[in-house]
Protein backbone atom coordinates (compact mmCIF):
# COMPACT_ATOMS: atom_id res chain seq x y z
CA UNK A 1 0.00 0.00 0.00
CA UNK A 2 1.36 3.40 -0.96
CA UNK A 3 0.13 6.86 -0.17
CA UNK A 4 0.73 10.33 -1.46
CA UNK A 5 3.17 12.38 0.65
CA UNK A 6 1.48 15.66 -0.29
CA UNK A 7 -1.84 14.35 1.01
CA UNK A 8 -0.15 13.25 4.23
CA UNK A 9 1.22 16.78 4.58
CA UNK A 10 -2.31 18.25 4.19
CA UNK A 11 -3.60 15.81 6.79
CA UNK A 12 -0.71 16.62 9.13
CA UNK A 13 -1.23 20.38 8.87
CA UNK A 14 -4.98 20.04 9.43
CA UNK A 15 -4.38 17.93 12.54
CA UNK A 16 -1.59 20.19 13.81
CA UNK A 17 -3.52 23.43 13.29
CA UNK A 18 -6.88 22.03 14.41
CA UNK A 19 -8.84 22.31 11.20
CA UNK A 20 -8.98 22.23 7.44
CA UNK A 21 -9.50 26.01 7.16
CA UNK A 22 -6.41 26.78 9.27
CA UNK A 23 -4.33 24.30 7.25
CA UNK A 24 -5.57 25.78 3.98
CA UNK A 25 -4.74 29.31 5.14
CA UNK A 26 -1.29 28.21 6.24
CA UNK A 27 -0.57 26.48 2.92
CA UNK A 28 -2.28 29.21 0.89
CA UNK A 29 -4.73 26.89 -0.89
CA UNK A 30 -8.49 26.43 -0.87
CA UNK A 31 -10.02 24.64 2.12
CA UNK A 32 -12.03 22.45 -0.26
CA UNK A 33 -8.76 21.26 -1.85
CA UNK A 34 -7.34 20.28 1.56
CA UNK A 35 -10.56 18.51 2.51
CA UNK A 36 -10.68 16.67 -0.83
CA UNK A 37 -7.03 15.53 -0.49
CA UNK A 38 -7.64 14.23 3.04
CA UNK A 39 -10.71 12.28 1.85
CA UNK A 40 -8.63 10.85 -1.02
CA UNK A 41 -5.93 9.82 1.47
CA UNK A 42 -8.54 8.09 3.62
CA UNK A 43 -9.73 6.17 0.55
CA UNK A 44 -6.16 5.20 -0.37
CA UNK A 45 -5.50 3.92 3.13
CA UNK A 46 -8.93 2.41 3.65
CA UNK A 47 -9.15 4.10 7.05
CA UNK A 48 -10.90 7.06 8.61
CA UNK A 49 -8.27 9.51 9.82
CA UNK A 50 -10.48 12.04 11.64
CA UNK A 51 -13.57 11.81 13.79
CA UNK A 52 -15.54 14.85 12.73
CA UNK A 53 -17.51 16.81 15.34
CA UNK A 54 -19.39 20.12 15.39
CA UNK A 55 -16.39 21.86 16.92
CA UNK A 56 -13.77 20.39 14.62
CA UNK A 57 -12.29 16.95 14.53
CA UNK A 58 -9.93 14.61 16.35
CA UNK A 59 -7.55 12.07 14.80
CA UNK A 60 -8.69 8.46 15.01
CA UNK A 61 -6.31 5.69 16.03
CA UNK A 62 -5.34 5.33 12.34
CA UNK A 63 -4.88 9.10 12.17
CA UNK A 64 -2.60 9.07 15.20
CA UNK A 65 -0.49 6.32 13.60
CA UNK A 66 -0.16 8.39 10.44
CA UNK A 67 0.70 11.52 12.47
CA UNK A 68 3.43 9.60 14.32
CA UNK A 69 4.76 8.30 11.01
CA UNK A 70 4.88 11.80 9.53
CA UNK A 71 6.58 13.28 12.61
CA UNK A 72 9.25 10.57 12.46
CA UNK A 73 9.69 11.21 8.76
CA UNK A 74 10.16 14.95 9.41
CA UNK A 75 12.62 14.19 12.19
CA UNK A 76 14.63 11.84 9.95
CA UNK A 77 14.61 14.41 7.18
CA UNK A 78 15.96 17.07 9.55
CA UNK A 79 18.65 14.67 10.81
CA UNK A 80 19.79 13.95 7.25
CA UNK A 81 19.83 17.65 6.35
CA UNK A 82 21.83 18.43 9.49
CA UNK A 83 24.33 15.67 8.69
CA UNK A 84 24.68 16.95 5.13
CA UNK A 85 25.32 20.49 6.39
CA UNK A 86 27.96 19.13 8.75
CA UNK A 87 29.63 17.23 5.90
CA UNK A 88 29.87 20.42 3.88
CA UNK A 89 31.98 22.04 6.50
CA UNK A 90 32.92 20.51 9.78
CA UNK A 91 34.00 23.52 11.78
CA UNK A 92 33.99 22.46 15.42
CA UNK A 93 35.09 19.56 17.55
CA UNK A 94 38.22 17.87 18.82
CA UNK A 95 40.87 15.80 17.06
CA UNK A 96 43.05 13.49 19.12
CA UNK A 97 46.51 12.67 17.72
CA UNK A 98 48.86 10.07 19.22
CA UNK A 99 52.43 9.98 18.01
CA UNK A 100 55.99 9.20 18.92
CA UNK A 101 58.28 11.96 20.15
CA UNK A 102 60.34 12.09 16.96
CA UNK A 103 57.74 13.96 14.90
CA UNK A 104 56.40 16.36 17.49
CA UNK A 105 58.05 19.50 16.09
CA UNK A 106 56.86 18.75 12.54
CA UNK A 107 53.40 17.97 13.88
CA UNK A 108 53.17 21.23 15.78
CA UNK A 109 54.30 23.11 12.65
CA UNK A 110 51.48 21.42 10.71
CA UNK A 111 48.85 22.04 13.39
CA UNK A 112 49.44 25.79 13.53
CA UNK A 113 47.98 26.62 10.06
CA UNK A 114 45.18 24.09 10.66
CA UNK A 115 44.25 25.83 13.92
CA UNK A 116 44.32 29.20 12.18
CA UNK A 117 41.92 27.94 9.53
CA UNK A 118 39.64 26.02 11.93
CA UNK A 119 39.75 27.83 15.28
CA UNK A 120 36.75 25.90 16.66
CA UNK A 121 38.54 22.56 16.28
CA UNK A 122 40.89 21.70 19.11
CA UNK A 123 43.79 19.30 18.63
CA UNK A 124 45.14 17.14 21.44
CA UNK A 125 48.54 15.50 21.13
CA UNK A 126 49.65 12.51 23.18
CA UNK A 127 53.17 11.07 22.94
CA UNK A 128 53.37 7.26 23.22
CA UNK A 129 55.28 4.25 22.03
CA UNK A 130 54.40 2.48 18.78
CA UNK A 131 52.26 -0.31 20.30
CA UNK A 132 50.33 2.18 22.46
CA UNK A 133 49.72 4.40 19.42
CA UNK A 134 48.24 1.53 17.41
CA UNK A 135 46.16 0.38 20.39
CA UNK A 136 44.81 3.93 20.98
CA UNK A 137 43.59 4.15 17.38
CA UNK A 138 42.09 0.64 17.44
CA UNK A 139 40.27 1.37 20.71
CA UNK A 140 38.94 4.73 19.42
CA UNK A 141 40.89 6.70 22.01
CA UNK A 142 42.64 8.58 19.20
CA UNK A 143 41.51 9.78 15.79
CA UNK A 144 44.99 9.78 14.27
CA UNK A 145 48.10 7.77 15.11
CA UNK A 146 51.49 8.56 13.63
CA UNK A 147 54.01 5.72 13.83
CA UNK A 148 57.20 4.58 12.16
CA UNK A 149 58.07 1.01 11.25
CA UNK A 150 54.96 -0.87 12.26
CA UNK A 151 53.26 -3.77 10.56
CA UNK A 152 50.06 -2.88 8.66
CA UNK A 153 46.90 -3.61 10.63
CA UNK A 154 43.75 -4.63 8.71
CA UNK A 155 41.60 -2.81 11.29
CA UNK A 156 43.14 0.62 10.54
CA UNK A 157 43.48 2.71 7.48
CA UNK A 158 47.11 3.52 6.81
CA UNK A 159 48.65 6.33 4.85
CA UNK A 160 52.33 5.94 4.17
CA UNK A 161 54.34 9.11 3.77
CA UNK A 162 58.04 9.56 3.55
CA UNK A 163 60.15 12.64 3.35
CA UNK A 164 63.89 12.11 3.06
CA UNK A 165 66.79 13.97 1.60
CA UNK A 166 69.42 12.42 -0.56
CA UNK A 167 72.76 14.19 -0.90
CA UNK A 168 75.93 13.59 -2.86
CA UNK A 169 79.33 14.04 -1.37
CA UNK A 170 81.59 16.41 -3.28
CA UNK A 171 84.43 13.90 -2.79
CA UNK A 172 84.03 10.39 -4.18
CA UNK A 173 84.33 7.56 -1.66
CA UNK A 174 85.98 5.19 -4.13
CA UNK A 175 88.80 6.24 -6.47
Amino acid sequence: MEFNDQRVRYFFEAARLGGVRAAADRMDIAASAVSRQIRQLEMELGATLFERHRRGFQPTEAGRLLLDYHRKQLSEQEAVLTALRELKGIHRGHVSVVTGGGVISDLIDAIHPFSQRYPQITVGIDIRGTNDIVRAVLEDRAHIGIVFYTAPNPCCGCIAARSSRCMRSPRPIIR
